[in-house]
């Protein structure tokens, strides 16, 4: 059975691609060093469309009078303030493009004009170097280092050390805990169930907060909290696990890279962890199979959120067991469970 496999990874070669979301400009170039936070492609979204119906305006009878009168054709770059019309003679008319854009059509003397729209700004998201340019589409950019891909993301991208580090992988962040020398950082826990903790680390402000887990009424505030929010393993009361906090207590002084997008399982994109190490690793496989003596992890109750080894397998009824740290031993579903490599 194909088993769902989730990278916690002390060292790996990280190798992301980064797209915008249609085709644009790439600002920077292959072998460049990039921060997580570098804006590295940018390009348009959303434009907005105007009608100008200049046969209406100028009261035109004939076809060939709006040829005589029309300034532009379709494909014209136009800014504020550039000629579309012109009617010459005593009751002299002039009709001027309202907003930049460009003539997309003409049709019986409708002029319709497509907006710029909003600039959208594609971030590395990764400390690395740009090994690879995608024209007009983005970039790929890879690094060395700690790998820990999450179970949700608020969207944002912050990137900054670690200045809070739990005391037991259950630790709840309680608003007491913030303090005001944790400005500009990151703070990691093990839990929130508070809406004012969010709060007064957008007061601050905070860089970003990594959870094992979160209550999951509070999901519309984190999304609109203006730092980046990451839970390693979802919602509930649920610890991060043991190989997350080694490795994020064990990097402290380090920059973490937080790239909290959405997990998006037919792209593959999920939220991720980084932290470039000055060491190679190598490249991890996105696809196993399960087979004994894998580390793995519940994603369910009664114990979802903890690692064990998975000592026996029954393929035909798809049930394994596992052994936690603990030595107790569970039987439980293949479904409930992934691979952390």
């Amino acid at each position: 059975m194909t088993a769902p496999v989730t990278h916690i990874l002390p060292l790996t070669l990280i190798r992301r691609t980064r797209l915008l979301p249609a085709a644009g400009n790439v600002l920077v170039h292959s072998g460049q060093r990039v921060n997580a936070l570098d804006i590295v492609a940018e390009t348009f979204r959303f434009p907005d469309h105007q009608m100008i119906d200049v046969a209406k305006i100028f009261q035109a009878e004939q076809a060939n009078e709006l040829e005589e009168w029309l300034q532009v054709k379709p494909g014209d770059q136009l800014q504020v303030g550039d000629v579309i019309a012109q009617k010459k003679g005593l009751l002299r008319k002039v009709v001027r493009a309202q907003q930049a854009g460009k003539v997309v059509s003409i049709v019986n003397g409708q002029v319709w004009i497509e907006g710029t729209g909003k600039k959208f700004e594609l971030r590395a998201g990764y400390s690395g170097v740009v090994s690879e340019v995608i024209p007009e589409r983005g970039i790929v950019v890879t690094t060395h280092g700690a790998l820990i891909q999450a179970a949700w993301g608020n969207g944002k991208i912050e990137e900054s050390p670690i200045v809070y580090n739990p005391r037991s992988e259950d630790e709840e962040l309680l608003p007491d805990m913030i303090d005001i020398a944790f400005r500009g950082g990151i703070v990691f826990s093990g839990y929130c169930g508070s809406a004012e903790v969010l709060q007064q680390a957008a007061s601050l402000p905070l860089r970003g907060i990594i959870l094992g887990s979160m209550a999951a009424e509070l999901v519309p505030l984190a999304i609109s909290m203006p730092y980046a929010i990451i839970l390693t393993e979802g919602f509930g009361r649920i610890p991060v696990n043991h190989n997350v906090y080694t490795i994020l207590t064990s990097n402290t002084d380090r920059q973490i890279s937080m790239l909290a997008s959405c997990w998006d399982p037919s792209s593959g994109d999920r939220p991720e962890i980084t932290i470039s190490l000055p060491a190679e690793g190598k490249e991890p496989k996105e696809i196993t199979m399960f087979r004994t003596g894998q580390q793995v992890r519940f994603l369910g109750e009664p114990v979802a959120g903890e690692v064990g080894l998975l000592e026996n397998l029954d393929q035909e009824n798809r049930i394994g067991v596992v052994r936690l740290t603990s030595n107790q031993r569970i039987h439980v579903p293949l479904v409930n469970l992934d691979v952390l490599e």
